[in-house]
């Protein structure tokens, strides 16, 4: 079980880690678009945007990732995180990694969007930001100091909320053949492997938990009045 659990978890951290970078730079940059612009193009695109892919369940948008970029254009490999001859380098494993972190990250981006969104507008309407440009400081200063902290403290918060999705991404670790923990656990619960399900239940519960804390420690890290009391 330790062998099975020490080969699966850095697959799943990999995965993890890099649609939860993914989603959050889908949702930052999108999110500060959208607020810098309210009521234009962009705006209104952003949230169609947002209403499509929440309306698209993750199997459905794995399976249409898949057909377009797989089946389709074959820019990128359908299953599996390394090529059965010759793979397992950097670049290979990379090459499989996109779709799947894809869908973890589309899934996730929508929320991070909306909250990004709300709270760079309500930054930009603040006093602390109106006095900033009234004494003259630099766009660039006022973005670095006043708005991006402001905003990016609640934009933690709920990716400390989403981790657990993230972590226990079935099915993208199912559409892809991913072999991370997730899809073991699918795989001990069918075999009723009990003993091997507990251990990776308990270990992707671990991680959410490392997880929710450095959430809480970035949190406090972007908004020092916090203290680790509240």
């Amino acid at each position: 079980m330790a062998q099975v659990l020490a080969d699966r978890l850095p697959w799943t951290l990999l995965l993890s880690t890099v649609g939860l970078l993914v989603a959050v730079l889908l949702g930052l940059c999108g999110g500060v678009v959208a607020a810098l612009r309210p009521g234009s193009w962009l705006d209104r695109a952003s949230e169609a945007l947002i209403i499509l892919v929440q309306s698209i369940p993750p199997h459905v948008l794995a399976l249409g990732l898949i057909m377009v970029g797989s089946l389709g254009l074959g820019w990128f490999p359908a299953v599996g995180a390394v090529t059965v001859r010759g793979g397992g380098g950097v670049l290979d494993v990379a090459h499989h990694l996109v779709l799947p972190a894809l869908v973890l990250g589309l899934s996730q981006a929508p929320w991070l969007l909306l909250s990004c969104r709300t709270e760079v507008r309500a930054a930009l309407a603040s006093d602390a930001v109106r006095a900033a440009v009234v004494r003259g400081l630099s766009w660039r200063t006022v973005a670095l100091r006043h708005v991006l902290p402001v905003s990016l403290a609640p934009l933690v918060t709920l990716v400390g909320v989403r981790l657990p999705e993230l972590v226990g991404a079935v099915i993208g670790e199912e559409s892809f053949a991913w072999p991370g923990l997730a899809a073991a656990m699918v795989t001990s619960a069918r075999d009723l492997d009990l003993p091997l399900l507990a251990l990776l239940t308990v270990a992707s519960t671990a991680l959410v938990l490392v997880g929710s804390l450095l959430a809480d420690l970035c949190y406090l890290a972007l908004d020092p009045s916090v203290g680790l009391d509240d």
